[in-house]
């Protein structure tokens, strides 16, 4: 966690399909994991804001969490899914 006021910003590492297709992904917060919506099409350095999910503060008000988004190609890809970026690759070369 990153406290910036009663902010908190964190980062959520996602793949590729999950920021074209959107997704539920686990965020930590300081009352537990809860489990949150990537909307389709998120970029890399988007931000996500879990309201009232922030740092308390004196007055018992709370700041929000952010959450930025940074996708992450997987290390661990299997022959079939680099083929299919491969294939993903090809077509985007060609449309140039």
């Amino acid at each position: 966690f990153k406290l910036n006021g009663n902010n908190i910003e964190v980062e959520a590492i996602i793949r590729p399909d999950q920021a074209l297709f959107g997704d539920r992904i686990p965020v930590k917060t300081l009352d537990g994991q809860v489990n949150v919506k990537v909307p389709p099409g998120s970029r890399s350095g988007s931000k996500l804001r879990l309201r009232g999910k922030g740092f308390p503060d004196r007055d018992k008000s709370r700041g929000d969490q952010y959450i930025r988004l940074v996708i992450d190609l997987p290390s661990d890809l299997s022959a079939e899914e680099k083929e299919i970026y491969k294939k993903l690759h090809d077509l985007r070369k060609g449309g140039e």
